[in-house]
């Protein structure tokens, strides 16, 4: 899924894939469809008639560009052909990077080694892959190192920022990889006005349910929510519960 200020804003949120066996990388937008999301097919993102051009692998890199993985091979088979084909490439192999023109690369983030506060601030980053790399080594340091960090951070971010909500659930997430569990952070994300957000506290919460006191207080709200994916996050929440609140809740939004 594509993210980052390098790229178009109409390339922003789309899924790249690869087509190995077509030599091409296709591209897709996305829009919401209920509790779900509905894409659309868009022109491929690089495509070759080299029967040798075989991605197998998409990532975001650091900078905001696309990096490609190609297997570089003429055959994709496996028993079909012999191993010792001499057709067959078993050297050789090509890395694309994709950037947009005319518009500058992102300046690779320094992570390792960075402070707490350092690395806090780098998931309110536009691009996925600083806000997950900065997730990652905090919750290699353990939640005794981070966790007051945390919390100072999260009472620190400001109300008017446009990704203030989003932030909030970052935070939360982050606690879900420190094992940290935060009843108090998880009632305040679920009441965001942002409903991805709200779902996205709620599939946490799935996870959490034994630990969270109010979870069927929760839930009971999220099966009621405006917003499908919501309700069908705390659907799923009410499966794990298993409890005869949960089901008489299930049967009482069936009746409704």
């Amino acid at each position: 899924i594509t993210s980052g200020r390098h790229l178009p804003e109409a390339w922003r949120d789309n899924f790249i894939t690869n087509d190995f066996r077509g030599n091409r990388i296709n591209r897709f937008t996305m829009t919401e469809d209920g509790s779900g999301y509905a894409v659309r097919k868009q022109a491929d993102l690089l495509s070759s008639t080299h029967v040798a051009f075989r991605p197998v692998d998409v990532k975001m890199g650091p900078d905001g560009a696309i990096y490609i993985a190609d297997w570089y091979n003429p055959i994709i088979q496996h028993g079909e052909v012999d191993f010792r084909d001499p057709r067959r490439d078993q050297v050789q192999g090509r890395i694309w990077r994709i950037t947009a023109k005319d518009r500058p690369l992102v300046e690779r983030p320094r992570l390792v080694g960075a402070s707490n506060q350092a690395l806090l601030d780098a998931l309110t980053a536009p691009e996925r892959w600083t806000r997950d790399h900065a997730k990652q080594i905090l919750v290699n340091r353990g939640k005794e190192k981070v966790l007051s960090s945390l919390k100072a951070w999260v009472v620190g971010l400001d109300a008017n920022d446009a990704r203030f909500e989003r932030n909030r659930l970052e935070a939360l997430w982050l606690c879900q990889g420190l094992d940290a569990v935060e009843p108090d952070l998880l009632a305040t994300v679920l009441k965001s006005s942002d409903p991805h957000v709200r779902a996205g506290a709620m599939r946490v919460l799935f996870y959490w349910l034994p630990q969270v006191p109010e979870h069927m207080s929760h839930l009971t709200s999220g099966v009621r929510d405006a917003h499908a994916r919501v309700r069908l996050e705390a659907v799923r929440a009410l499966g794990q519960a298993g409890s005869r609140e949960a089901a008489a809740l299930a049967l009482e939004v069936l009746d409704q």
